[in-house]
């Protein structure tokens, strides 16, 4: 309930905290309890006391994936891509579903783009949208991959689709339209 509260209320946040901190002296080996916590920390920017609760968390349950996306989450925010694509990758050996962390591991290789990182994140995208053909957030990362690639026609393609499952989607009309008329 706290963690739902803390966007309108700054207190809420330390509560979470509390309640959290109380809760995990009742049952010490929740892994659960450890990676709210995490939560709560990077929600206040302490990265490391986040960080810290992140790993234990994973010490005491080694195959949580949702705990390797929110480190992922976290890296991110402070800017090291490198160890977000370690944690999402981690995440993915664990995950039975793996469309939206392969998502977002492409996105993350996209926005480093290093040498190797377009074909990278135009490979996982693919994976994506093979899977689950609606997957609309990959679907446009496509479009935008093969547009700055100058593939415009494929670009219009992969917009088209993101248009067909959002008919009201007018960033997509827009971008479609500046593509045709080129």
């Amino acid at each position: 309930m706290y963690m739902n509260a803390r966007t309108m209320s700054p207190e809420a946040n330390t509560w979470a905290e509390e309640a959290l901190m109380k809760a995990i002296r009742l049952e010490p080996t929740n892994a659960f309890l450890y990676w709210r916590l995490g939560n709560v920390y990077e929600f206040q920017e302490k990265f490391d006391r986040a960080e810290g609760s992140y790993k234990k968390a994973l010490v005491l349950k080694p195959n949580y994936v949702a705990v390797y996306t929110s480190m992922g989450d976290m890296y991110e925010k402070q800017g090291n891509i490198d160890a977000a694509i370690v944690a999402y990758q981690s995440a993915l050996d664990q995950a039975v579903d793996q469309t939206n962390i392969l998502y977002h591991l492409g996105r993350l290789f996209f926005n480093r783009a290093n040498e190797e990182d377009i074909v990278i994140a135009e490979q996982a995208w693919l994976i994506v949208v093979e899977k689950k053909p609606d997957h609309s957030n990959a679907l446009y990362s496509l479009g935008l991959l093969y547009e700055n690639k100058k593939e415009f026609g494929t670009a219009i393609e992969y917009y088209q689709k993101v248009g067909e499952l959002h008919p009201d989607n007018t960033d997509v009309k827009i971008k479609i339209q500046q593509l045709l008329g080129r």
